[in-house]
């Protein structure tokens, strides 16, 4: 089995569990006990869509991702930094790209229901990924453009490759 090839490794966290609870709690409240449990279960369904778009633009590139994580803040994936600048900012814009797809998939705002509401909550997310600081992907990017200027500024004529 080639290195790229490894299986993920999957990492759980107690705050994690904290996490679901809460947002069971908020969608019942919202929604009453069935469609609760099913907007609970949709909401975790894309944080784990965002982390496969990072995923799958990962192994296409051949970057290789070591774990999906399941945590308070929701769920995170581990994985290399990509050799090349582009690739990189790619493969961290890809789980924000899922989040807005999924919005525009269920795009009726105007409605209450429990879609409406996974519409709104997946550009939600959007915007907090997208926000540069801490681990999101939106300083990510940032970071991954500002080295990319840094590098161009020094040798003229380089190639992307780190």
């Amino acid at each position: 089995m080639q290195e790229n090839e490894r299986k993920l490794g999957i990492e759980w966290h107690n705050g994690f569990l904290f996490s679901v609870f809460a947002m069971l709690v908020i969608t019942m409240i919202r929604f009453g006990r069935e469609q609760g449990l099913f907007c609970t279960l949709l909401f975790f369904a894309s944080l784990i869509a965002h982390e496969a778009g990072h995923m799958l633009l990962a192994k296409v590139s051949r970057t290789r991702v070591k774990a999906m994580g399941f945590c308070k803040w929701g769920v995170y994936l581990r994985r290399e930094k990509s050799s090349l600048f582009s690739t990189e900012i790619a493969i961290a814009a890809a789980g924000p790209a899922v989040n807005l797809l999924i919005a525009y998939f269920l795009h009726d705002f105007s409605g209450s229901g429990p879609l409406a509401w996974l519409a709104q909550m997946n550009v939600v997310l959007f915007i907090i990924n997208m926000a540069p600081f801490g681990g999101s992907d939106g300083k990510r990017i940032l970071t991954t453009w500002r080295e990319l200027r840094s590098a161009r500024l020094i040798p003229v004529g380089a190639s992307e490759a780190r």
